[in-house]
């Protein structure tokens, strides 16, 4: 019995650790928007954390930003800590990216970290 709740307690730790080494994004540019296609109907979220893991020079990173809307979800890969998203269509887009960590030449990572959601508004500011 008593290994029983000892495993039950180390399973809970971890997974308390693992939700601690999420990854923080955020606007730079606010969070209210206007819908188009225009420079100004950009989002440019970045990592306001620094990764969860120290970066080593045999390690290459890899950013899957995730982004859902009522019309639909878009997905980029990038390798940089930063992502402009277009805010076509109006209302409330959904955003939230991914971080891996992966060796040298190989095509899986052996870590990935999720960062927060961050929600953004978006009006259809047409003038009638």
């Amino acid at each position: 019995m008593r290994k029983r709740v000892k495993l039950v307690l180390l399973l809970m730790a971890f997974g308390f650790v693992g939700n601690a080494q999420m990854a923080v994004i955020s606007s730079i540019n606010g969070s209210e928007f206007c819908s188009g296609y225009g420079e100004e109907n950009y989002a440019h979220l970045c990592f306001v954390s620094g990764p969860p893991i120290p970066v080593s020079s045999i390690f290459r990173l890899e950013f899957r930003w995730i982004v859902k809307h009522d019309r639909g979800t878009w997905v980029w890969l990038t390798q940089s800590f930063d992502r402009p998203v277009p805010l076509p269509f109006a209302g409330d887009y959904e955003v939230e990216a991914w971080v891996s960590y992966f060796f040298g030449g190989n095509v899986r990572p052996f870590a990935s970290f999720r960062s927060n959601t961050t929600t953004i508004h978006v009006s259809d500011c047409t003038d009638e």
